[in-house]
């Protein structure tokens, strides 16, 4: 999403989302902690270098095994996302009323 130029019909809610942001400089040195799952964007002003850490403190049976810094979306995570997909495929095949209807169930 490029966040100067954000479709209002597609993200309604994007508009009070950045009114509520949280805007910063980091300074030579400084170091910014995110928690786990916090939407963010950067932008450099000068050259830098970022790096990201990734605590995995769950229990490991909600990783992907082959997930070693915890990147990955938690298991039951892609599950849902994979179901979701199949619902909104399989809603494609009625007219906008009534998947529209059926969505707010959901």
């Amino acid at each position: 999403i490029d966040l100067d130029n954000v479709s209002q019909p597609q993200f309604p809610l994007f508009e009070k989302a950045q009114a509520a942001r949280i805007e910063l400089t980091l300074e030579e040195g400084d170091v910014l902690f995110l928690p786990a799952l916090w939407f963010h964007s950067t932008m450099a002003l000068t050259g830098s270098i970022n790096t990201n850490v990734f605590f995995r403190h769950l229990n490991e049976a909600h990783y992907d095994k082959k997930d070693i810094y915890g990147n990955k979306d938690l298991l039951a995570a892609q599950k849902a996302k994979q179901e979701a997909a199949k619902v909104r495929e399989s809603l494609l095949s009625i007219p906008n009323y009534y998947r529209d209807f059926y969505k707010q169930q959901i």
